[in-house]
């Protein structure tokens, strides 16, 4: 049969493609989830303000012009992921649409005014979830065209959370410097079984046979690692500010595991099993096998984790009115295990803030997520990067209590799916990837 080999290629293509599609997305990108509720209302733009407890991630040196005490609080009320890879190859039929929600994430952080040695102290404090992600996924793919059935159940659970104590003081009047350590814990794990039927294809003999795969698979990784971040706010003039900050990561525990139990076997038109080596009528031979078992499993994956280098520019051209934006440089990382490589990237924000009415403030912000992952590993989502928009309204019942309302969407534009590094690029589909989160969040000045 002249397309038994295209028909084959397809079908690895496919075992490989719930594998990858949402195992390490969230590894790869660093915006997912914005922090603090001024700051993902103002896109992340948030480096030369922070000066309320969110300060505690974007930059510990704004601290030190907050109020005496403040505590703020914000959570996602609804999270929502979709994914869509249409045209798989170019065949109309075979399309996948993979969806996930969640409600788990937050920030939660206070700041408090201390005098030592005759000298104003801030102390802070911050609990954030950076990204959290639980997926359960049931797919079935089938061809009518291309005699291929796929049946997959896949569950992803993805969670980060930190814990971070800060302390930070003014040198001068207009330059504040802060510092933190943070402890941070990363727990992946994922589980797949899949059953591919595809066919049917002649033999040899010229008899139709079908090929069957089947295969369950597991992958785990725990990470801790310790957050040092160091960081510096000047106040050029009381309507200008910049903002900089330099966070290195170490890590201190490190256990990655993956197993795979696969069997591939050939069956007859009744699905009775062909034993032995089969060659079909292409000459392609087909080898089987029955639960074939492979392991791996590491404590040292990582020599380092990425360093973040944070800038930000502040202006408040009117009393009633901020604009800022930043510039976030990561550095790229090598492991073990190459789908956990990264390479360096830039990330940029912009926001506004106005106020109307003294007591309601709208914020804006435009913002990327870039892709960090490993252009030159096949069965990935590659060029993943996002362009998210953030819209936040805020209601100051007095001026020290502000609850705040906000809503942030993200969308790909040139996504795509390596499905094998022997298919041409021409053939690679399009990735339809789009998030939006609606979160609720409270400051308030003690």
């Amino acid at each position: 049969m002249k397309n038994a080999k295209y028909l084959k290629n397809k079908i690895v293509i496919v075992i490989f493609l719930m594998i990858q599609l949402n195992a390490n997305s969230d590894w790869q990108h660093y915006n997912n989830f914005l922090i603090g509720d001024r700051a993902s209302g103002m896109g992340g733009a948030y480096t030369a303000l922070s000066d309320d407890p969110s300060g505690i991630f974007y930059n510990p040196g704004g601290l030190a012009f907050c109020g005496d005490s403040e505590i703020s609080l914000s959570t996602i009320g609804y999270y929502t992921n979709t994914l869509k890879v249409n045209s798989l190859l170019g065949v109309s039929d075979f399309q996948l649409k993979q969806n996930d929600a969640d409600m788990i994430n937050g920030f939660f952080g206070g700041v408090t005014k201390l005098q030592l040695f005759s000298k104003d102290f801030y102390l802070s404090f911050g609990i954030f979830v950076p990204d959290n992600s639980n997926i359960n996924s049931k797919i079935r793919l089938s061809s009518s065209n291309n005699g291929v059935i796929y049946a997959g159940d896949q569950r992803i659970t993805d969670s980060q959370s930190n814990y971070s104590l800060g302390i930070s003081t003014k040198l001068f009047d207009d330059l504040g410097l802060g510092f933190t350590v943070g402890f941070l814990n990363i727990d992946h794990s994922e589980l797949l079984t899949k059953n591919i039927t595809y066919g049917p294809f002649l033999n040899s003999l010229q008899n139709y046979v079908y090929a069957v795969n089947t295969n369950t698979s597991d992958k785990t990784l725990n990470l801790k690692e310790i957050d040092v971040s160091l960081g510096t706010l000047y106040k050029i003039l009381p309507e200008l500010s910049i903002g900089f900050t330099l966070i290195y990561k170490i890590p201190i525990y490190q256990y990655f595991s993956s197993s795979s139990l696969d069997s591939a076997i050939v069956v007859d038109s009744n699905f009775i099993p062909v034993e032995g080596i089969v060659t079909l009528d292409d000459g392609t031979i087909f080898t089987q096998h029955v639960n074939t078992y492979s392991s791996y499993r590491s404590s040292s994956i990582f020599n380092k984790l990425p360093t973040q280098f944070r800038f930000g520019v502040a202006w408040s051209p009117k009393a009633y009115q901020t604009l800022s934006s930043d510039i976030v440089y990561y550095t790229g990382i090598q492991t073990s295990v190459p789908s956990y490589n990264l390479k360096p990237i830039f990330n940029f924000s912009f926001g506004s803030e106005t106020i109307f009415f003294e007591q309601l403030k709208l914020r804006l912000g435009i913002f990327t997520n870039n892709w960090a992952g490993n252009a030159t590993e096949s069965e990935h989502v590659i060029n993943s990067d996002f362009l998210g928009f953030s819209t936040g309204l805020a209601y100051s019942k007095n001026q020290k209590t502000s609850y705040g309302l906000t809503v942030v969407y993200q969308q790909t534009f040139k996504a795509l799916y390596v499905p094998d590094t022997s298919i041409s690029k021409s053939n690679y589909p399009k990735v339809d990837w789009s998030t939006l989160i609606l979160s609720l969040g409270m400051s308030s000045e003690l």
